[in-house]
């Protein structure tokens, strides 16, 4: 029935003429696997920046219809740039450096400048920058301690010094203009939640209000015409959270709803006019177009814009009446559309009765993670049993931990599991995430690079490695770059096999966009005929084995090869 109904639709979409997808402009073959920022000083002006997978900052910008070719700005960027327009030919760009200070760079008419520190003690993250006027920046960033610091620029030869807000974040910030000029924060909590740090009427104070969501990254959010503003996000349910009300300190929270449509990853809005748009991707990746209205609770269903697989998406305002969109796909394009290239697909209706549609089945759990498993501490190697139950618990799963799990050292004891999207989290009685898995391969969870990380498998952790073969001379073939192809995405990143020797094996390195797919790889080695990686308390955590000349495969983190 899915299938038929499928080539129905795109049968349909033949029919109205729909398929071009070439109005998507490609701007780069090579972005980093994040959103780019794009601002505008005109309606026929586009400038858009992003960061390299060396690190550095890349420009191109539109005018006249066409695309320049890619400049690149140099810098050392940890996370991508967050850009403002001073005025028509003046542009400043920030980003944070792998360090924690705030770098910046700025276009006057044609020329830019060199890069410049304003210092800071900041989290290696994404910062938010808001035009307050002519000549007017106020940057934003999380602190080294979580905390949200900003500083300023009136138009003189120097900036404010740097000023704690306070709060707790655990995901990077979104601020916007509100007021005459002030500014406007939003970010995901330390325990999930949507809050913000508002202005007060007159712009010289505020203070943080919690929004009544929880969230999943950063969200996307705009100032309406009305005055009030507006965020989207990915809630930790997987739907679509949207909020409005009065950014001003003291004076409600607003209101808050979950949408019914799932998306994945964080959203991407705009005004066209008075109405807000938000582009997200729905569970195959395709790009969706959503109205949100000003009532929220009628907002339109969300419909398929024809686009490249997004990995990632921005938006900004272009005038009153347009937007245009950056969207980086799966193979580290970026590409650019804006005016009908981001209407929705009109799909032309088809006489055709369709077979009655099957009965709605009724919503259980997720039988597949459901039973008993071990959870081990990979620094300690320590392991106990979990129980992850059926029966829901303050809106998650209940979970029930056998008696050693007092020794694996979890930051917090979870009492509910919940299923989000690729995770599995361990949830604290509050709702706080105390842990948060990826399934590697069947049966085999682990979680990110941090001290300590965790895996949940369904069958005791395997042997230690000390029993592995020793290394011959035939490793030494093994040493030297790889690049790492995961299937149906191609390269994600590279890694290089060393010869420098840890415990029975070998240190690796590898590029910033391995860490998720590699977390709590400690060395490698080879073990009979094949290779493996090992994580902390010398338990395997993959195991590649040859598939021809220069090639070796694992089934396990997502199926992945290492090729030469």
């Amino acid at each position: 029935m899915r299938a038929f109904s499928r080539v129905l639709a795109l049968l349909s979409l033949v029919v109205a003429g729909a398929l071009d997808a070439r109005a998507w402009d490609q701007i780069s073959s090579f972005a980093a696997r994040e959103a780019a920022e794009c601002v505008t000083w005109g309606a026929s002006r586009i400038d858009c920046f992003w960061r390299t997978p060396a690190g550095s900052l890349a420009w191109a910008y539109r005018s006249g219809g066409k695309w320049s070719a890619p400049h690149d700005l140099g810098g050392k960027l940890a996370a991508a740039p967050s850009c403002v327009v001073r005025g028509p030919g003046g542009i400043n760009c920030f980003a944070t450096s792998a360090k924690g200070v705030l770098a910046t760079i700025h276009l006057n008419g044609s020329t830019w400048s060199k890069w410049a520190s304003l210092g800071g003690e900041l989290k290696p993250t994404r910062a938010s920058c808001v035009s307050l006027g002519r000549d007017r920046i106020a940057c934003f960033a999380r602190g080294a301690g979580g905390q949200l610091v900003s500083r300023r620029w009136s138009g003189g030869k120097t900036w404010e010094p740097w000023r704690d807000l306070g709060g707790a974040l655990s995901a990077d910030p979104k601020c916007i203009l509100v007021g005459g000029a002030s500014a406007a924060c939003f970010a995901r909590g330390a325990t999930g939640e949507l809050v913000a740090f508002l202005p007060d009427a007159a712009g010289v104070s505020g203070g943080w209000t919690t929004l009544g969501a929880r969230i999943e990254g950063r969200p996307s959010c705009v100032r309406l015409k009305s005055g009030d503003a507006a965020c989207a996000a990915q809630g930790r349910n997987g739907r679509l959270s949207v909020w409005r009300g009065t950014p001003l300190f003291a004076r409600g929270a607003g209101e808050t709803v979950s949408l019914e449509e799932r998306v994945s990853g964080e959203p991407a809005c705009a005004l066209q006019g008075a109405t807000m748009l938000c582009f997200t991707r729905n569970a195959r990746g395709e790009l969706m177009r959503r109205v949100v209205a000003a009532d929220l609770t009628s907002s339109a269903q969300g419909a398929v814009v024809l686009a490249p697989s997004a990995f990632a998406i921005s938006c900004t305002s272009l005038g009153e009446t347009d937007l245009a969109c950056a969207l980086t796909d799966s193979s580290r394009k970026l590409l650019a559309a804006s005016g009908a290239a981001l209407e929705p697909v009109k799909v032309v209706a088809v006489p055709t009765p369709l077979p009655a549609p099957l009965p709605t089945p009724t919503p259980v759990a997720d039988e597949g993670v459901l039973g008993a498993w071990y959870l081990t501490n990979l620094e300690s190697g320590t392991v106990c049993r979990v129980h992850l139950l059926g029966d829901g618990l303050f809106g998650g799963q209940r979970m029930r931990l056998g008696p050693r799990c007092r020794g694996v050292d979890m930051a917090a004891r979870p009492v509910q599991w919940d299923r989000d999207a690729d995770e599995l989290l361990f949830l604290a009685v509050d709702g706080r995430i105390v842990m948060r898995l990826r399934e590697r391969e069947t049966g085999r969870w682990i979680g990110p690079r941090q001290a300590p990380a965790f895996m949940l498998t369904r069958e005791l952790p395997e042997v230690a490695v000390g029993s592995a073969t020793p290394p011959t001379d035939d490793v030494s073939e093994m040493f030297g770059p790889w690049r790492v192809v995961a299937d149906g995405a191609g390269p994600l990143c590279s890694i290089r096999l060393t010869n420098a020797r840890i415990e029975v094996g070998y240190a690796l390195r590898f590029d910033p966009d391995c860490d998720p797919h590699f977390a709590g790889v400690r060395y490698w080695t080879a073990s009979g005929a094949a290779l493996v990686f090992v994580g902390p308390g010398n338990v395997v955590l993959a195991r590649f084995d040859s598939a021809g000349p220069g090639t070796w495969r694992s089934q396990a983190l997502g199926g992945l090869t290492l090729e030469r």
